[in-house]
Protein backbone atom coordinates (compact mmCIF):
# COMPACT_ATOMS: atom_id res chain seq x y z
CA UNK A 1 0.00 0.00 0.00
CA UNK A 2 3.01 2.22 -0.53
CA UNK A 3 1.15 4.86 -2.55
CA UNK A 4 -2.46 3.82 -1.93
CA UNK A 5 -4.90 6.69 -2.09
CA UNK A 6 -2.40 9.26 -3.37
CA UNK A 7 -4.53 11.70 -5.30
CA UNK A 8 -1.71 13.87 -6.63
CA UNK A 9 -0.44 11.52 -9.33
CA UNK A 10 -1.01 12.67 -12.91
CA UNK A 11 0.34 11.57 -16.26
CA UNK A 12 2.06 8.24 -16.87
CA UNK A 13 3.55 5.81 -14.35
CA UNK A 14 6.85 4.03 -14.95
CA UNK A 15 7.99 1.20 -12.73
CA UNK A 16 11.71 1.07 -13.45
CA UNK A 17 13.81 -1.91 -14.46
CA UNK A 18 15.45 -2.09 -11.02
CA UNK A 19 12.15 -2.90 -9.31
CA UNK A 20 11.49 -6.63 -8.89
CA UNK A 21 7.97 -6.56 -7.40
CA UNK A 22 4.96 -4.30 -7.08
CA UNK A 23 3.31 -4.88 -3.73
CA UNK A 24 -0.29 -5.52 -2.85
CA UNK A 25 -2.47 -2.40 -3.22
CA UNK A 26 0.66 -0.38 -4.08
CA UNK A 27 -1.21 2.22 -6.15
CA UNK A 28 -4.76 1.36 -5.10
CA UNK A 29 -7.11 4.30 -5.44
CA UNK A 30 -4.70 6.46 -7.44
CA UNK A 31 -7.11 7.58 -10.14
CA UNK A 32 -5.16 10.60 -11.41
CA UNK A 33 -3.02 8.75 -13.95
CA UNK A 34 -3.75 9.84 -17.51
CA UNK A 35 -1.09 8.05 -19.55
CA UNK A 36 0.57 4.69 -19.94
CA UNK A 37 1.59 2.31 -17.19
CA UNK A 38 5.11 1.07 -17.98
CA UNK A 39 6.37 -2.04 -16.19
CA UNK A 40 10.12 -2.66 -16.21
CA UNK A 41 11.76 -5.87 -17.36
CA UNK A 42 12.73 -7.02 -13.84
CA UNK A 43 9.23 -6.91 -12.36
CA UNK A 44 8.44 -10.57 -11.72
CA UNK A 45 5.54 -10.15 -9.28
CA UNK A 46 2.54 -7.85 -9.06
CA UNK A 47 0.45 -8.01 -5.91
CA UNK A 48 -3.31 -8.20 -5.58
CA UNK A 49 -5.13 -4.89 -6.11
CA UNK A 50 -1.85 -3.19 -7.08
CA UNK A 51 -3.61 -0.88 -9.56
CA UNK A 52 -7.11 -1.02 -8.08
CA UNK A 53 -9.13 1.96 -9.28
CA UNK A 54 -6.38 3.37 -11.50
CA UNK A 55 -8.90 3.93 -14.26
CA UNK A 56 -7.00 6.69 -16.04
CA UNK A 57 -4.37 4.53 -17.71
CA UNK A 58 -4.45 4.75 -21.49
CA UNK A 59 -2.36 1.60 -22.07
CA UNK A 60 0.18 -0.73 -20.52
CA UNK A 61 3.75 -1.31 -21.70
CA UNK A 62 5.26 -4.42 -20.11
CA UNK A 63 8.96 -5.07 -20.76
CA UNK A 64 8.98 -8.40 -18.92
CA UNK A 65 9.36 -11.17 -21.51
CA UNK A 66 7.58 -13.72 -19.31
CA UNK A 67 4.05 -12.76 -18.26
CA UNK A 68 3.82 -12.17 -14.55
CA UNK A 69 1.26 -14.36 -12.80
CA UNK A 70 -1.42 -11.96 -11.65
CA UNK A 71 -4.90 -12.39 -10.23
CA UNK A 72 -7.92 -10.74 -11.81
CA UNK A 73 -8.14 -8.05 -9.13
CA UNK A 74 -4.72 -6.52 -9.87
CA UNK A 75 -6.50 -4.12 -12.24
CA UNK A 76 -9.80 -4.04 -10.32
CA UNK A 77 -11.88 -1.07 -11.46
CA UNK A 78 -9.84 -0.65 -14.65
CA UNK A 79 -11.46 -1.50 -17.98
CA UNK A 80 -8.50 -3.47 -19.33
CA UNK A 81 -10.65 -4.72 -22.18
CA UNK A 82 -10.39 -1.25 -23.66
CA UNK A 83 -6.61 -0.95 -23.18
CA UNK A 84 -3.73 -1.99 -25.41
CA UNK A 85 -0.96 -4.05 -23.85
CA UNK A 86 2.42 -3.62 -25.55
CA UNK A 87 5.11 -6.25 -25.02
CA UNK A 88 8.21 -7.42 -26.85
CA UNK A 89 7.56 -9.23 -30.12
CA UNK A 90 8.87 -12.51 -28.72
CA UNK A 91 6.42 -12.31 -25.79
CA UNK A 92 3.18 -11.47 -27.64
CA UNK A 93 1.95 -15.06 -27.89
CA UNK A 94 2.74 -15.77 -24.21
CA UNK A 95 0.71 -12.75 -23.06
CA UNK A 96 -2.15 -13.68 -25.41
CA UNK A 97 -2.61 -16.91 -23.46
CA UNK A 98 -1.71 -15.76 -19.93
CA UNK A 99 -4.49 -15.38 -17.37
CA UNK A 100 -5.69 -11.79 -16.99
CA UNK A 101 -3.18 -10.43 -19.52
CA UNK A 102 -5.13 -12.12 -22.32
CA UNK A 103 -8.20 -10.01 -21.49
CA UNK A 104 -6.61 -6.75 -22.64
CA UNK A 105 -8.32 -5.24 -25.67
CA UNK A 106 -5.25 -5.72 -27.85
CA UNK A 107 -1.81 -7.18 -27.31
CA UNK A 108 0.82 -5.87 -29.70
CA UNK A 109 4.58 -5.60 -29.90
CA UNK A 110 6.44 -2.57 -28.62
Amino acid sequence: QAFAGCSGFTGSLTIGRLVSAIGQSAFSGCSGFTGDLTIGSSVSAIGDLAFNGCSGFTGVINYCTTPQYIVSTVFNGVNIGSLTLRVSLSAVSAYQTADVWKTFGAIINI
